[in-house]
């Protein structure tokens, strides 16, 4: 009977002792995986700094490159307006035809510009879906989850699909047990 007393109370000491080191080895899970999103948050916002610098560089371009091209439409007004041109609708004709060029040409610039802060824009958006991943990542690995494969999560859906036939499947194999 006391053999089977201490067994009992090593058993109990060990089981303890047991939990007591998950515990902490969760604990530093946990910790782990915060210190590891902070330094992926760190550097998101290093990265959204680096973007918005770009986007405020290619503005001021897109500024500077649309005011000399207005400069050179002054230019090619004024040289038009001393030259001896004849009157009539020819004249008026390559006139028209120069302001359109002009215009056609500004707003080839624009949409060129436009282009790049839309590129500048999605690279934003990269950088946000990027650590609402590594949010998520964070969550499941304090809860002792797998980490997700990617931002996409078709993974999961086909994982929890695959969980339910598992369990519909150990029904079926044992329904007759009961």
């Amino acid at each position: 009977l006391a053999i089977q007393v201490y067994s009992i109370w090593k058993g109990n000491k060990a089981a303890e002792e047991a939990a007591e080191a998950e515990r902490e080895r969760q604990a530093k899970i946990k910790a782990l995986a915060i210190k590891k999103y902070k330094m992926q948050e760190g550097q998101a916002a290093t990265n959204l700094t680096l973007v918005a610098r770009q986007e405020s560089r290619t503005r001021d371009i897109a500024k500077d490159v649309l005011f000399e091209e207005e400069l050179k439409a002054l230019r090619a007004r004024g040289k038009l307006s001393t030259a001896p041109l004849m009157e009539g609708n020819s004249s008026k004709f390559f006139i028209t035809r120069h302001s359109g060029d002009f215009l056609r040409r500004q707003t080839g610039i624009k949409k060129q510009f436009d282009v790049k802060l839309e590129g500048i824009e999605n690279k934003k958006f990269k950088v946000m879906d990027q650590l609402k991943y590594d949010r998520l990542n964070m969550d499941y690995t304090i809860a002792g989850l797998a980490p997700v494969q990617g931002p996409d999560q078709t993974s999961m859906y086909l994982a929890y699909g695959q969980a339910g036939l598992d369990a519909v499947g150990t029904y079926y194999k044992y329904k007759d047990w009961s």
